[in-house]
């Protein structure tokens, strides 16, 4: 049978993957309008064009927005502003750029008042809902990316949302319904191609979580995420050949991920390739000397090599730095056991059932894919 993937694993992988978002900058601001403007708003109405006595700080806030000097820019728009508080245009360009300023307190205010003043316009409730994913404010994501499927069904930035929201409240049935609209409205969208095969990797459904995750990765191959999660989809699968491809694929775009690192490090140990492993392990110590598991990691190698008593060191090590989990103390039980020492084995049995406020699982859940760690149920 196929090893089954940790879902606290892929959870933590798709927190750092699936709630990113572009910026939405205007077409032009070379006008008192850009394009979206006019295509949000009347500029028929005369309070929707510039006044004589605040165009000047408009075309001034037009000139910081172009050379992306967007503190200067707002200066000068909410000087019109203030002017001119009825001009729409103006007002969608003042709550824009306090959102590039990441100012999303004042961005959201204004934004929220253009929302009952323009109705069937998407751009304002996605507006709102990036506003939302920055917060995390799951509620209102849901809100806002509903409220742009109702004005655009086919809305691709809301489906992918939508979908990823649905897989963090584990409704796979939704997720999966609002992902393959995603792809099948947009088929080289990138992060819905991602997404779903992400859901399918999360049901163990293998075969259709390769096909899409390999569709994201000819789309861009120098995507790290993508390699990373087909380098996990492939040690789920037992293909550790083609894992150890698609992960060192990875580190080479992006070697700020420890969890590659352990992930590639237990790939070249199923290869059998013990120098390679040893290296990967000095890897993560060099570039992640806080790494709360890398004691783990020795321990492990070295029961791989047969060295029962560096194994033993290092698992000793290992619960003096997180001495409230319980992995260690199975371990060091265990290995005693192996090394014929009875005694220190129900030593570390007894703490085990004496502690019953010991932690179940551990910080990188991809661990548990360690031999060390199998020996506890073997």
């Amino acid at each position: 049978m196929k090893a089954c993937l940790n879902i606290a694993f892929i959870f933590a992988l798709l927190a750092y993957s699936v709630f990113t978002y572009a910026q939405i900058r205007p077409d032009s601001a070379n006008s008192s309008t850009s394009v979206n403007d006019s295509l949000l708003f009347n500029t028929n109405n005369s309070a929707a064009r510039p006044k004589e006595n605040d165009s000047i700080y408009v075309q001034s806030g037009n000139f910081f927005f172009e050379k992306n000097m967007y503190r200067e820019a707002a200066e000068q728009y909410y000087a019109a502003y203030r002017l001119n508080p009825e001009n729409k245009p103006l007002k969608f360009r003042l709550a824009e750029t306090y959102y590039l300023l990441n100012d999303f307190k004042a961005a959201k205010e204004l934004f929220e008042e253009l929302q009952y003043e323009t109705e069937d316009n998407a751009i304002i409730p996605e507006y709102l809902g990036q506003i939302a994913i920055a917060e995390r404010d799951y509620p209102s994501i849901k809100k806002y990316f509903n409220r742009i499927l109702e004005i655009d069904s086919t809305n691709m930035d809301a489906l992918n949302t939508l979908g990823a929201l649905a897989m963090f409240n584990d409704d796979n049935y939704t997720a999966e319904v609002l992902l393959r609209k995603s792809v099948e409205f947009h088929p080289r969208n990138i992060n819905g191609l991602y997404n779903l095969g992400t859901l399918y990797l999360l049901n163990n459904r293998f075969n259709q979580a390769e096909e899409y995750l390999l569709k994201a990765y000819f789309i861009d191959s120098l995507d790290s995420k993508i390699t990373y999660t087909l380098g996990l989809l492939y040690i789920g699968l037992e293909r550790y050949i083609k894992a150890e491809r698609f992960l060192n694929i990875s580190l080479s775009l992006l070697q700020n991920n420890p969890d590659a690192w352990i992930a590639l490090y237990i790939t070249q140990k199923k290869l059998n390739k013990l120098k390679d492993a040893r290296n990967a392990i000095e890897k993560i110590e060099e570039l992640f000397p806080d790494n709360a598991h890398i004691n783990l990691l020795k321990a492990d190698y070295y029961y791989s090599t047969n060295d029962l008593n560096e194994a033993i060191y290092y698992a000793e090590k290992e619960i003096k730095n997180n001495p409230e989990q319980i992995i260690g103390y199975q371990i060091l039980s265990t290995l005693y056991r192996l090394a014929g020492n009875p005694e220190k084995a129900g030593y570390y049995k007894n703490i085990i059932n004496n502690k019953p406020r010991l932690l179940d699982s551990i910080a990188v859940p991809i661990i548990n894919y360690l031999d060390i760690a199998l020996i506890i149920t073997n």
